[in-house]
């Protein structure tokens, strides 16, 4: 009875061993099965292809009018033309870092995890200051009121103080 469950203890982890070993081969210069970037699924695709997925969604949405609103006025502006930029390269990189680390028991962990619980790598948008501010000035200057603090001034003329109002801006 005691060989016959070392047998099964040993033949479960030999069938262990091999799952693991052909996991890492078949995840091998892929980004990890599981891996999702802003919910779209990356898993199994190599860099190129991940990239080939992501970039077409996100210069779409780089080319959707948004409205932005002043008062009544309402002007449309892209996202590019505000220099909203998404760093689809960075996202897929990090995505693969599991996918490229040197050390096996790391590769082996990160890729279990990355197929039991999923990987979710966040595409956070970046604002390019330079393009933005370049927009706002030529583009919406015109809906700026300068303010004006509330003064007391005397009016030499008619002999008064006068009071001049404030102005929001």
């Amino acid at each position: 009875m005691l060989k016959k469950s070392g047998v099964v203890a040993g033949a479960l982890a030999l069938t262990a061993l091999l799952a693991s070993v052909a996991l890492i081969l078949a995840d091998r210069n892929v980004i990890p099965y599981g891996t999702t970037v802003n919910d779209v699924s990356v898993g199994g695709l190599t860099k190129a292809q991940a990239m080939s997925v992501l970039v077409p969604a996100y210069s779409s949405y780089e080319n959707t009018p948004l409205v932005l609103q002043q008062e009544k006025t309402e002007i449309l502006a892209t996202p590019k033309e505000l220099g909203i930029e998404f760093p689809v390269a960075n996202a897929v990189d990090i995505a693969y870092v599991s996918a490229d680390r040197p050390e096996f028991v790391g590769t082996f962990i990160g890729k279990i995890r990355a197929l039991i619980r999923g990987a979710h790598i966040a595409l956070d948008a970046k604002i390019n200051d330079t393009v933005f501010n370049l927009y706002v000035e030529e583009n919406l200057s015109r809906l700026e009121h300068k303010t004006r603090n509330a003064s007391l001034s005397y009016n030499q003329d008619i002999g008064v103080f006068q009071i001049t109002a404030e102005k929001s801006g």
